[in-house]
């Protein structure tokens, strides 16, 4: 839903201004964008197994905080309408935290990469305002993660999904433009912890609204 009320609202900027001169985005073209991203989850997990009948903790959970970095997108116009972008970031790094049971207990932390793969479409390639939407597919890195007491070591699996993206690129000149554009990114991950010598797992769905706000220009 909001994915389709973003679109409905670029879309419209888009018609609305389209009789303004600008230049005119063509096959072969090379977008650069980069500005600060932010990723926000919208977090789910099982419980962690293994935990109630080991030490009597029932209902323990994991949740995973927001993050900001600096993200880059490369975008090939394969044809004047159609691109083929690449979704990259320097590293983020996010507090797991815990939920249910243990609810504001900090258990670790972890950084991630999230390179991505999208096919977009243009609607307006000629004038200064240009919207477009895009899927594609994700693959997220875990990597320095880091377990807090009274976790004792924390692991979480690498994850493949679906990314879906809208956004806007407007004219400041024939060089230059801003963009603002968001991804739905479909992020699972299993987390594995010990605690006090007891190994448990949770399936932590993460599935996280990315914003960026970015300058940009073309080759």
């Amino acid at each position: 839903m909001m994915m389709k009320k973003i679109t409905g609202t670029l879309l419209g900027m888009g018609a609305a201004l389209l009789a303004t001169a600008g230049w005119a985005l063509e096959a072969g073209d090379v977008l650069v964008r980069l500005g600060p991203a932010g990723v926000f989850p919208n977090d789910r997990s099982t419980e962690f197994n293994n935990l109630g009948p080991a030490l009597g903790i029932y209902g323990a959970k994991a949740g995973v905080g927001n993050a900001w970095s600096a993200g880059l997108t490369l975008a090939y116009m394969a044809t004047d309408n159609i691109g083929i972008e690449l979704v990259a970031a320097w590293p983020f790094k996010h507090t797991i935290r815990g939920d249910g049971a243990i609810n504001g207990i900090n258990i670790g932390d972890t950084k991630q990469l999230p390179p991505t793969l999208l096919a977009q479409y243009y609607f307006f390639p000629k004038g200064p305002v240009r919207p477009y939407i895009g899927a594609g597919i994700n693959y997220t890195i875990f990597f320095d993660t880091n377990a807090k007491s009274p976790v004792e070591n924390l692991d979480l699996t690498n994850s493949w999904g679906f990314a879906g993206e809208a956004g806007v690129d407007v004219d400041l000149n024939k060089d230059w433009f801003v963009n603002v554009s968001g991804w739905y990114m479909d992020i699972d991950t299993r987390a594995k912890a010990e605690v006090a010598g007891v190994t448990t797992k949770s399936q932590v769905n993460i599935d996280p609204w990315v914003f960026m706000f970015a300058i940009g220009t073309h080759f």
